[in-house]
């Protein structure tokens, strides 16, 4: 089971399986954290994204089927889910 992390210090270690809010809730200071492994987006495909709205501006995801029927990388930017690889708006 994964361990919530909300007390992010200088020292911190976070373990492959914490979870660890990137947003600070309100009140809170922004933190930094820097990743040293790999990051594995959420993956969809384009029908099934998320609605956007603009509380999901900067959120990234794997999209098997954005790119012609190739998978690509998608971020949110408020409006659209566009394409990583091309700034092309998904449809």
């Amino acid at each position: 089971m994964a361990t919530r992390i909300i007390n992010l210090t200088r020292t911190t270690t976070v373990n492959r399986t914490d979870v660890v809010p990137f947003a600070p809730a309100s009140g809170d200071s922004a933190k930094k954290v820097t990743v040293e492994d790999l990051i594995r987006a959420p993956a969809y495909t384009v029908a099934a994204l998320p609605t956007v709205s603009l509380t999901m501006k900067g959120d990234a995801a794997y999209v098997s089927d954005g790119a012609s029927g190739a998978a690509v990388m998608a971020f949110c930017d408020g409006v659209n889910w566009r394409r990583m690889d091309s700034l092309a708006i998904l449809a």
